[in-house]
């Protein structure tokens, strides 16, 4: 039609986007699209039905998303939905609509999580303020790097990650 369709937070309307300030967005493969914010959380938009689901993060709560600012996302090759935050990694179960928090105790080397990348080996690769971290998706554990192991900077940038044709990962820091 060559018209937009503007979708927005409206104070008056529940069935409405939690924030209008975005930070990541994803296309899923059932052909959700998922919206990060930078105060309200994780939301999920149906095109096909317009509605929203609203994923809040609540401290108290710890079957929630770890935090509100979202930085990050990625669908892995087994069709599960990672969420970076700026206070944590976050596994999401579909059957449950709940969150598996992961954080430097559970060994990654910093919380505020940039950008997340799978390799061609099925372990995702997470860019934080403290270095990579690789997280095996069938042995459940971290290998995190830093500048002792060649980094640019053990500080990356949001959304600054991709994955190359022939599976060479690329990562953007403060120092290139």
């Amino acid at each position: 039609t060559g018209k937009f369709t503007r979708y927005l937070h409206s104070d008056k309307d529940k069935g409405s986007l939690s924030s209008s300030t975005l930070t990541t967005m994803l296309v899923d493969s059932s052909g959700f699209v998922w919206l990060g914010t930078m105060s309200r959380g994780l939301e999920r938009f149906d095109p096909l039905t317009e509605q929203v689901a609203h994923f809040p993060s609540n401290p108290d709560d710890p079957n929630t998303l770890s935090d509100g600012y979202v930085l990050s996302l990625r669908e892995d090759s087994s069709g599960t939905l990672w969420v970076g935050t700026a206070a944590g990694l976050n596994r999401f179960d579909r059957a449950s609509g709940t969150f598996r928090r992961f954080y430097t105790k559970d060994g990654l080397p910093n919380d505020f999580i940039y950008a997340l990348v799978e390799d061609d080996q099925h372990r995702l690769w997470i860019s934080t303020n403290q270095g990579l971290s690789r997280y095996d998706l069938q042995t459940g554990r971290f290998k995190n790097f830093d500048v002792g192991d060649g980094l640019q900077s053990n500080e990356f940038n949001m959304s600054a990650a991709c994955k190359g044709r022939n599976g060479e990962l690329f990562f953007g820091g403060i120092e290139g």
